[in-house]
């Protein structure tokens, strides 16, 4: 899983503003969800009949 609050502290402690610490964060936490959905996708697809295409 994904820590937000970790990743956002992190950015916080070298130096970046809050707020774009925590729409970094958001916003990375928004692409990963993306990919995960994409692969959960594609195992599902490829779980059919006729395999991956």
């Amino acid at each position: 899983m994904f820590d937000t609050l970790k990743f956002a502290n992190t950015l916080k402690d070298a130096g970046v503003p809050s707020a774009q610490a925590e729409a970094e964060a958001k916003g990375l936490k928004a692409l990963r969800q993306a990919s995960f959905d994409k692969l959960r996708m594609n195992d599902f697809v490829c779980a059919g009949e006729n395999g991956c295409v």
